[in-house]
């Protein structure tokens, strides 16, 4: 109302999504890009709803690529269950390691996987105060002994479609033992 905010322009928008997608970790999913918001009800800025694709044309140009779980999950293709290969990406947090550990096909798309959180609940130096402070108030509010030096599974999520009770497999990713499969991969250290 004040005139203090000017929206991005088209172009400035695909670039800054195109460059963001390209540095989107391989664990997290970029669900949507835009579109949620109906055309007419957008006061200033794009009323483009298909900037997804405008911004997958860009990377392409520029030679870039999206490896979030949305760009690279088997959608509708077969699976060979045998020809799959565990891929464990383990990275840090401020509470604890997190493990992503996933079944992927030879062209990388993922059929299913698992996220495992390794917390620690001993506070680590921050040099910031109120960010140590903040750390130290999460792990008392936990209060739940329980949890400590256990591994906790966050999410199992296998792609493709459900089958009928009784029905076959024919390639699917889910009912030919994915998720089961990750779920014993890290049993053992």
């Amino acid at each position: 109302q004040r005139g203090e905010y000017h929206p991005y322009g088209d172009e400035e928008l695909i670039d800054l999504i195109a460059s963001s997608m390209a540095r989107t970790p391989r664990y997290c999913r970029i669900n949507r890009v835009i579109r949620d918001i109906p055309a007419p009800n957008i006061v200033a800025g794009s009323k483009r709803s298909n900037m997804r694709q405008d911004a997958d044309r860009e990377m392409h140009k520029r030679g870039l690529t999206c490896e979030c779980l949305r760009c690279r999950e088997v959608r509708g293709s077969s699976v060979n269950a045998n020809e799959l290969r565990l891929d464990v990406l383990k990275y840090e947090t401020r509470f604890g390691m997190e493990n992503f550990i996933s079944f992927v096909t030879r062209e990388d798309k993922v059929a299913g996987f698992l996220r495992l959180s390794l917390p620690d609940l001993t506070p680590n130096p921050s040099p910031d105060d109120k960010e140590q402070d903040r750390h130290l108030e999460r792990g008392a509010t936990l209060g739940l002994p329980e949890i400590e030096n256990v591994a906790m599974i966050r999410e199992v999520h296998v792609y493709g479609p459900s089958l009928g009770l009784g029905d076959e497999s024919e390639g699917e990713a889910q009912h030919v033992g994915v998720g089961l499969k990750l779920i014993n991969a890290k049993r053992s250290p």
